[in-house]
């Protein structure tokens, strides 16, 4: 489920079910590299929204988590670690960050224990015919699908 009105009231009665959070980890540039980036953008997000299909029931997608290009990493860092807390105090078992972009690779050694980083090339979506882009995608679930259904049976 996402996290709007219409799912939260779902959310409200299962959340004892539903222990598994989804956040994109999107970046944002109008500078030069934009195209890039809005690549990266585009298929971390849709990537994530099939996962949402994919589990509807068991994880909730959040709202993606957006930081611009030039802000230092500790600084993003450091606002991500404030949603993760909330997502924790949610009683989020799980977290699943999926991004495209590579400077969050570093990241995933600090991560606290329940906190999986998904970094995933980005493949330009834009120019695309829908059912070559709907089976990229869908390649790349069934390489996420793995990690996940791992991640919860190791609770």
């Amino acid at each position: 489920m996402k996290w709007n009105t219409n799912d939260v009231d779902v959310y409200l009665q299962e959340q004892e079910y539903i222990d598994t959070a989804v956040l994109s980890l999107l970046p944002v540039s109008f500078a030069e590299d934009k195209k890039s980036r809005l690549e990266q953008f585009e298929f971390a997000y849709t990537l994530s929204n099939e996962v949402e299909k994919q589990f509807k029931g068991r994880i909730v997608q959040f709202p993606s988590f957006t930081y611009h290009v030039s802000e230092e990493q500790e600084q993003a860092v450091e606002r991500l670690q404030e949603w993760l807390d909330d997502l924790n105090t949610l009683g989020m078992k799980h977290i699943f960050l999926i991004t495209s972009d590579s400077n969050w690779k570093g990241y995933e050694k600090t991560c606290e224990e329940n906190v999986e980083l998904v970094w995933v090339p980005s493949i330009p979506l834009a120019h695309l015919d829908g059912q070559v882009k709907h089976k990229i995608i869908q390649d790349q679930l069934n390489q996420l699908i793995p990690i996940m259904t791992k991640k919860w049976q190791n609770r």
